[in-house]
């Protein structure tokens, strides 16, 4: 949806999955995708940080998955900065 821009609806999609998967780092990672591909920055970064707290408690990724997701989200923070 996002390479449609469908922004809108990419956004309700990955609400409802963080909804779903309240303790999912890479849902909520998904989510700030969508929120940056609509150029809603501060929605954006404040996902971010929200996935990275729930990155260590997150049971569905391994170690690796853990600090490759955190890499890239760090990565993402960085690029936002005001």
């Amino acid at each position: 949806m996002i390479a449609e821009r469908r922004f809108a609806e990419a956004i309700g999609i990955m609400r409802l999955v963080l909804y779903a998967y309240p303790n999912s780092a890479n849902a909520a990672d998904g989510l700030a995708d969508a929120y940056i591909a609509a150029g809603q920055i501060d929605l954006a970064r404040g996902t971010l940080q929200q996935a990275l707290k729930l990155l260590p408690g997150d049971p569905r990724l391994n170690d690796g998955q853990k600090q490759s997701l955190s890499r890239g989200e760090q990565a993402k923070l960085d690029q936002l900065k005001p």
